[in-house]
């Protein structure tokens, strides 16, 4: 029997350069199931990450808000991929849906606009207001001629371009 295994992989660093972001994945052994969490690690105190989400769900794909103090990510607690909003650090407790049907991948954009993408391969927008002590979250809106490209992309500080992973 193989034991277990984590993988970490970078999803995301805060805009002071601060934080990095991690998905901590711990594959199973014959038999077992994945347990995917989400970390925070200190470039400050390298050798201490922080948990940020350890759940008996499945949370990942976590992406700093631009203000740094937010954490947007995909869980599976609900039975279903969707997507949530968080704070980070401390802030109030709690989580906040974000999605509706389901949730692939996410980004936000600098003026604080999140975009998710869904299991039927399109894509969605949703404006977000991010008070002292909740999240306000609009009604998600379709953007067909995105398609499924959250998995693996980022929107560009000045916001006026995407970048997107595309198999050849």
């Amino acid at each position: 029997l193989r034991e277990s295994q984590v993988i970490e992989i970078p999803m995301d660093w805060s805009q002071d350069g601060k934080f990095l972001l991690f998905e901590s994945t711990d594959t199973p052994t014959l038999g077992g199931t994945y347990a995917s969490d989400i970390w925070v690690l200190p470039l400050d105190d390298p050798d201490n990450p922080i948990p940020f989400l350890t759940t008996p769900f499945d949370e990942y794909r976590g992406r700093f808000s631009p203000d740094g103090k937010w954490i947007a990510y995909i869980s599976d607690e609900s039975g279903q991929r969707e997507a949530y909003i968080r704070a980070f650090p401390g802030g109030p407790p709690g989580q906040w849906p974000v999605s509706v049907g389901g949730a692939n991948g996410l980004v936000w954009s600098p003026d604080g606009k999140l975009y998710y993408s869904t299991p039927q391969n399109t894509a969605k927008a949703v404006d977000v207001r991010l008070l002292q002590d909740r999240v306000e979250v609009g009604a998600p809106v379709d953007l067909p001629w995105f398609g499924n490209t959250f998995l693996q992309g980022d929107i560009a500080p000045d916001g006026k371009r995407w970048l997107f992973l595309e198999r050849a």
